[in-house]
């Protein structure tokens, strides 16, 4: 399958957003992008579009290859789903119980944490980051439009920093 341009800066630009979001926190991170997450004991197996170690990040700290029947799987998951998917892609994730899948559909970014029961429930803010709205960080993914790059993450950096004044 083809990933479009949209697709894939969009992706990349969430990706950005959550390494901004770590490094104004404080929060350690290992970002490990579109690495491969499957475990052979739930049987399933995916890419999402960028991935990440947080609070688990000292469990995989120094390792290039991870290997989720030993590591833990990723915290957060980023998904870009711009066309209707044909798979149940949060069932995959949920199967890998990875804890947090930020999902965005071209307009709506929604945030689904893995519950007790194994199931994803849409929230308001990150585990992660929960200081954080999700709807701000939305409003910066629509201003990519509007700014370049650099200066969309000058001024996510400096939204985040005073929002956690």
């Amino acid at each position: 399958m083809t990933i479009s341009g949209k697709h894939g800066k969009l992706s990349r630009l969430i990706g950005q957003l959550i390494a901004a979001l770590a490094d104004e926190l404080g929060i350690p991170r290992g970002q490990y992008g579109d690495m491969t997450c499957d475990n052979e004991s739930a049987m399933r197996g995916l890419e999402p579009d960028e991935c990440f170690y947080l609070t688990t990040e000292p469990l995989v700290r120094g390792k290039d290859d991870i290997d989720l029947t030993v590591d833990p799987p990723p915290d957060l998951a980023v998904e870009v789903d711009l066309s209707p998917s044909q798979r149940d892609r949060l069932s995959v994730y949920a199967a890998l119980v990875i804890p947090e899948v930020w999902r965005y559909d071209g307009s709506i970014l929604a945030v689904h944490q893995l519950d007790k029961s194994g199931s994803y429930v849409e929230a308001t803010s990150s585990r992660y980051f929960p200081a954080i709205p999700i709807a701000g960080i939305a409003a910066f993914i629509d201003r990519r439009l509007q700014l370049d790059e650099a200066s969309l993450l000058r001024s996510f950096r400096e939204w985040v920093a005073s929002s956690t004044k």
